[in-house]
């Protein structure tokens, strides 16, 4: 399984779907399973092929249909005086 990492306040691209990162400090968010959570996160940024918007506040454990492929959010995380990064795994698709 491919994983990328993506820095606060860059672009990664994930097959294909520029994904911009920011925000990224401790809040609640949801999981794949809509459970909450309290951690880390990072607010992802993307455009779909359709040219439609779509934000998420992501935390590990997230799930994000992208480019046609699922993406894990393995980790948030930000050490002091330096941007945060998320690592992101790309699901196989029985896995999704």
């Amino acid at each position: 399984m491919s994983h990328e990492v993506i820095t606060e306040t860059t672009v990664g691209l994930l097959d294909g779907v520029s994904v911009a990162v920011g925000n990224v400090w401790e809040r609640d968010y949801a999981d794949a399973e809509g459970t909450r959570r309290a951690g880390m996160t990072a607010r992802l940024a993307w455009t779909d092929m359709t040219g439609a918007e779509h934000w998420e506040v992501a935390g590990a454990g997230t799930l994000l249909s992208l480019g046609g492929s699922h993406w894990r959010v393995v980790a948030v995380d930000k050490a002091e005086g330096e941007p945060g990064r998320v690592t992101l795994r790309r699901e196989a698709a029985a896995d999704a």
